[in-house]
C-alpha cells in the first residue's frame, strides 16, 4: 500500500467517478472525473481487456483528458489513479469502456434527384450496432414552412465502417416547392447507443428531376408531353416568388423560390419530349 507522508493516503473508492464525455474530437475517447482531495495529478490506464491495462498516460492536475491514437472499432477499458508527491493510490477508479468517437468520411452517392428516394452509404469508423443517423442541411434544405427537404426514412449499421440509409428528397407530391438544384454543405451525425457521437460536413448535390418538366398535369391530353401547355403554365407564374399569389411551385423547376429565366431554360431543355416508360424521348411524340 502506498503511504503518503504527512497527509492522508489517497482513496479512490467512494466519490471518485470516471465517465465518458460525448463531445470530443473524432477518433478519440474523452474522459472526465471528479477530483480527489490532496491529489497532485492523475494517471490514466487503458487497454483492450477488462482490468488489464497495457498503456498509461499521466495527465497532471486535471479533471478531464483525451485518449488518442486508439484502434477503431475496438472496445477500450479505462480506469484512473490519483497521485501526489508521496506516490500513487493503490486503488483504481471505476472502470469504463467504449469505442472511440464515430467518424464520418463520405456519403455515396453524394447526389440525389428532387422528389426522389434513394439508398445511400455513409462510410467512416466506429459505427456501433443500433447507431442513429441524423442529417441536417440547414437553410439550403428546408422549405418555406421550416420543414426539412431531405429526410432519413430508415438506417442500419452494415459494419463498424458503414451505415446504409434510405433517404427521401421531399416533396414527392406536386404543389410544394421542391429542393433547390445545386450543391450545398450537409451535416451528417452518427450517435452511438452510448450517446457518443461524431459528425462531419459533406457536400450533397440536388439534381433536377426531369419528371417536373411536365408542369401541366390537369389536362389528360397533355400528360406525358412537354409542350405549349407547360410553357403556358410557367408563363402564368413567371416573375413570381414564393408567397406571391401567382407563384406556382410546380413551375419553379429549380426550386429556388422564384419562377424566372432559369426555370424557362430548364423547360426549354425538355420541350417537345414525351414520356417513354421512365425516360423522356422525342420519338414517342405523335
Amino acid at each position: 500500500m502506498v503511504r503518503l507522508k504527512g497527509i492522508r493516503a489517497l482513496c479512490l473508492a467512494t466519490g471518485f467517478s470516471l465517465s465518458l464525455v460525448s463531445t470530443v474530437p473524432a477518433g478519440t475517447i474523452e474522459l472526465s472525473w471528479n477530483r480527489v482531495e490532496e491529489a497532485r495529478g492523475y494517471r490514466i490506464y487503458y487497454g483492450t481487456s477488462p482490468g488489464e491495462y497495457s498503456r498509461s498516460v499521466t495527465v497532471g492536475d486535471r479533471d478531464h483528458a483525451s485518449l488518442t491514437g486508439l484502434t477503431d472499432c475496438t472496445t477500450w477499458y479505462v480506469a484512473v489513479k490519483a497521485y501526489n508527491w508521496a506516490g500513487e493510490s493503490t486503488q483504481f477508479s471505476n472502470e469504463i469502456s467504449g469505442w472511440p468517437r464515430p467518424e464520418v468520411h463520405r456519403i455515396s452517392p453524394a447526389a440525389a434527384e428532387q422528389c426522389s428516394q434513394s439508398v445511400v452509404s455513409i462510410t467512416g469508423a466506429n459505427f456501433r450496432p443500433g447507431a442513429q443517423l441524423l442529417m441536417d442541411g440547414g437553410q439550403a434544405f428546408i422549405d418555406n414552412s421550416g420543414a426539412s427537404l431531405v429526410n432519413v426514412d430508415s438506417a442500419g449499421v452494415v459494419s463498424c465502417n458503414e451505415i446504409e440509409a434510405l433517404v427521401s428528397v421531399e416533396p414527392s407530391a406536386r404543389g410544394s416547392r421542391a429542393a433547390e438544384v445545386g450543391t450545398n454543405p450537409f451535416e451528417i451525425e452518427i450517435i452511438n447507443p452510448d450517446s457518443i457521437y461524431g459528425s462531419s460536413s459533406v457536400n450533397l448535390e440536388i439534381l433536377f428531376n426531369q419528371d417536373r418538366w411536365d408542369i401541366n398535369q390537369e389536362e389528360p391530353a397533355t400528360d406525358g408531353r412537354i409542350d405549349g401547355s407547360d410553357l403556358s403554365w410557367l408563363a402564368h407564374a413567371y416573375g413570381s416568388a414564393e408567397g406571391d399569389a401567382l407563384y406556382n411551385p410546380d413551375a419553379d423547376l429549380n426550386g429556388d423560390g422564384i419562377v424566372d429565366g432559369i426555370d424557362l431554360a430548364y423547360l426549354a431543355a425538355g420541350f417537345g419530349l414525351c414520356r417513354s416508360g421512365s425516360a423522356w424521348v422525342a420519338d414517342e411524340c405523335g
